[in-house]
């Protein structure tokens, strides 16, 4: 075969260059899987390049290109890459979003904005109530789940306010009170409502949790954050009163209890006030524990007064700072902040209460009633 009647070809079988006589079109094979070069492609070199020879003639090693079957199997195969990482990537994405409402919220962020645009239609909270509320829910999750999830006090103590004063009084309360714990997976929110306190205004939150447990909260604005008020959360208490009333801890204490009203009926004939003070029970709203022996307590004195005033409060169904959310304590209870003193007297061990500082649980200096 002469070089000057052949000429170089491409196999679009194999891929592979071949020379072969350039008139032979019929018998043109592949040297080397021996099939008809069907996508064959011929290239030319210029002319310079071969010194002004036939055009015939002119011959150039072309650039090996891959068959069309081949570039068509890349781009599906890229295709499907993409679509793979564009799913991977969806995956991902919806993981973290169930990841993050699961915690404490589920679905009810969604929810809580629906009862708040139902109470704003009925006329039940103001403009700036429901602003508030949407504004702030989010901010109130993330402190109630970081305060749920923290294992240690040190790490709780930035979920809730006025963290330095309430450091130590959180170590303490949960060396004493050890079933205090919530596992965040199993809460869930169930309200949310305003409460106009003086000068300003706090939210309440309720949540449950899947053992039965109803749980109660109220949070601060704080630098931009929502802060728990970590006190009225537990019903915080000096000491536990159980142990205080059997005679253990400090002759005198602070506490957040229920009180009753004994004899109220007769209150009119007498001159004192028959007040029997039980602990609560947290996550159980409605029960009340540990009842102490009976006070008297003058209806004229500063403290016989507030207890008056908070009485009523609840037998006409008026809550405490305008809360919006049914009451759940026990019947003709009241909530107090009471400080009682234990002494020895004559008849043995005797509780006095020494004064009546607040007729609610929050950690606030006023005293919400108006005797």
């Amino acid at each position: 075969m002469s070089d000057e009647l052949t000429a170089w070809f491409h196999c679009g079988h194999c891929a592979s260059l071949f020379r072969s006589e350039a008139d032979d079109v019929d018998g043109r094979r592949c040297a080397s899987c021996g099939k008809e070069p069907w996508l064959g492609l011929e290239a030319e070199a210029p002319a310079s390049s071969l010194g002004g020879k036939d055009p015939m003639l002119r011959v150039k090693v072309a650039e090996v290109e891959k068959p069309a079957f081949y570039k068509r199997e890349v781009r599906r195969q890229k295709t499907n890459f993409f679509v793979l990482k564009l799913i991977l990537v969806w995956a991902v994405l919806m993981a973290l979003i169930a990841v993050g409402i699961k915690v404490l919220g589920g679905q009810k962020p969604v929810e809580q904005k629906s009862q708040v645009a139902e109470k704003a239609v009925t006329g039940t909270l103001a403009d700036a109530d429901m602003a508030l509320l949407h504004k702030a829910y989010p901010k109130i999750l993330a402190s109630m789940s970081g305060y749920l999830s923290a294992g240690t006090p040190e790490v709780r103590n930035q979920f809730v306010r006025m963290p330095v004063d309430t450091a130590g009084k959180m170590a303490r309360y949960y060396q004493l009170n050890p079933l205090g714990y919530v596992d965040p997976q199993t809460v869930k929110g169930t309200k949310v409502g305003v409460i106009q306190l003086p000068g300003r205004r706090a939210i309440e939150a309720r949540w449950e949790s899947t053992d039965g447990r109803k749980i109660d909260s109220v949070f601060f604005e704080e630098g931009g954050e929502w802060k728990l008020d970590w006190e009225q959360y537990v019903r915080y208490s000096e000491h536990p009163w159980n142990l205080f009333l059997a005679g253990d801890g400090p002759e005198e204490a602070e506490f957040r209890l229920f009180a009753r009203e004994r004899l109220a009926e007769q209150r009119s004939e007498v001159s004192k006030l028959n007040i029997v003070l039980h602990a609560p029970r947290f996550g159980y709203p409605s029960d009340a524990e540990d009842a102490s022996p009976e006070f008297l307590i003058d209806q004229d004195s500063p403290q016989g007064k507030m207890l008056k005033a908070a009485f009523a409060a609840r037998k006409s169904g008026k809550a405490i700072y305008g809360s919006d959310l049914e009451n759940r304590d026990p019947e003709d209870m009241v909530r107090v902040r009471v400080k009682v003193r234990r002494y020895n007297g004559t008849l043995g061990r005797e509780l006095i209460i020494e004064e009546v500082k607040a007729c609610h649980w929050l950690t606030i200096p006023e005293s919400g009633v108006d005797p």
